[in-house]
């Protein structure tokens, strides 16, 4: 197993493969490392291609002989030197300093959104408002182009 593929794997790569190993799932590998779920499938899917295994699996299996066999980058049971980052945290910081409108959606990769109950509620009126501009401003373009239509047909 001394494979020079295995020199070639990322930190993520092998931090993703060490929870395969682990029997994780996707989305919680994904939660540990601060990345999206979509995110460690490519990571393990890369591992895959670069180590020219069959599946995932398979890859997971031949990382973890190779790390019990002793990898020098990586002692085993040592995690990877990559510190997961906290993009939420931090754009959450970042949008409450300058004082912008955050949207009432979860940002890409968290678990949950970051409103509070009171601004939650804040958002149903502004929401309310929205739709009942958007659906004035719809009937009365339907009504210019019903009279627009009238007139028309009706020219002598």
């Amino acid at each position: 197993m001394t494979d020079p593929n295995f020199d070639r794997l990322t930190p993520r790569q092998r931090d993703c493969l060490r929870g395969l190993v682990a029997l994780k799932s996707a989305k919680r590998i994904g939660n540990d490392l601060g990345i999206s779920e979509s995110t460690v499938y490519g990571h393990l899917d890369s591992a895959t291609k670069v180590l020219g295994a069959p599946d995932r699996a398979t890859a997971a299996l031949w990382f973890q002989a190779h790390e019990r066999l002793g990898d020098p980058q990586n002692p085993p049971g040592q995690p990877s030197r990559v510190v997961p980052t906290a993009p939420a945290a931090a754009g959450k910081q970042a949008s409450a300093a300058s004082g912008s409108l955050r949207l009432p959606f979860r940002a890409k990769g968290s678990a949950h959104n970051d409103l509070s109950p009171l601004q939650r509620l804040a958002w149903i009126p502004l929401l309310a408002l929205a739709f009942a501009v958007g659906f004035g401003m719809l009937a009365a373009g339907l009504r210019f182009v019903t009279d627009f239509i009238v007139a028309v047909l009706h020219q002598p």
